[in-house]
């Protein structure tokens, strides 16, 4: 782990800066998982909560390590599936590998959430549901107007 990532990876009173040495590695893994724990900590989620977060997410940086992953993008299901067996392996046990990977599992929500473009299936229904809603309303008003003239 890098030491511009380790020392953003602290947890202190002051709140992280995202300096440039992190903006220009905007895909790399560690930097994502710094820029999620400011995330975090701008949400006010408590210290322990982002330590939490912070210390099982290190955990996943030293498999990636391992394994020379250094993007987020190059994260299989199968890889997952290899951590979580690393975990168990390097001996923790059940109810710590489940912890580690509700982690992995908000950082991952997070970051689809975030970064991940919708897919055309989701702009095409994003559109119809738009589209539907406003005809909906226009359709509430005509009868509106029709029952107001008719009164």
């Amino acid at each position: 782990m890098t030491t511009a990532i380790r020392n953003h990876l602290t947890i202190s009173s002051a709140t992280p800066c995202i300096g440039p040495e992190m903006v220009s590695q905007e895909g790399h893994l560690e930097t994502q998982i710094v820029v999620f724990l400011v995330d975090r900590k701008a949400q006010r989620l408590s210290a322990k909560t982002v330590i939490f977060y912070r210390e099982r997410l290190t955990l996943v940086v030293a498999f990636c390590e391992i394994h020379r992953i250094t993007s987020i993008q190059q994260l299989t299901p199968n890889n997952i599936r290899e951590y979580l067996l690393w975990l168990e392996s390097t001996g923790h046990n059940p109810g710590g590998v489940h912890c580690c990977y509700r982690a992995l599992r908000a950082f991952l929500y997070w970051w689809e959430e975030e970064y991940e473009p919708p897919t055309l299936d989701e702009a095409i229904a994003e559109e119809m549901q738009e589209f539907v809603s406003q005809r909906r309303d226009e359709l509430r008003e005509r009868k509106v107007r029709t029952e107001w003239r008719h009164t």
